[in-house]
């Protein structure tokens, strides 16, 4: 899943949310996301994508928060255009993974 940001080529991504459906209402929370990586590009035609995370964002279904934040590098605070999600795994689902929302935050350059 990628996001698109706006203003064009000013918004510095500080960190992203995840949510999913809340375990207390949820049929299975073995479709939620649970290894994460973020990455970012600076245009559509961009072939060289930047790695935001620290590689420690996870998706932790114990937890009784259905959003959940993952801080992004702080050395790699410049702006880019598109953020990218990438679900390495799930928590057990073989045919899908769910994902309620994702979002992501920070501020312009």
């Amino acid at each position: 899943m990628s996001v698109q940001l706006a203003p064009f080529g000013r918004v510095v991504p500080t960190s992203v949310s995840i949510e999913h459906v809340p375990p207390s209402i949820a049929h299975s929370v073995q479709s939620a996301p649970q290894a994460l990586q973020i990455w970012g590009y600076r245009s559509v035609t961009d072939t060289t994508a930047i790695q935001l995370d620290n590689g420690d964002c996870a998706f932790d279904v114990t937890l009784p928060q259905s959003v959940q934040y993952c801080n992004l590098k702080t050395d790699l605070r410049h702006p880019v255009n598109i953020v990218q999600l990438r679900i390495m795994s799930n928590h057990g689902k073989l045919e899908y993974t769910c994902l309620y929302r994702f979002r992501v935050h920070g501020g312009l350059a």
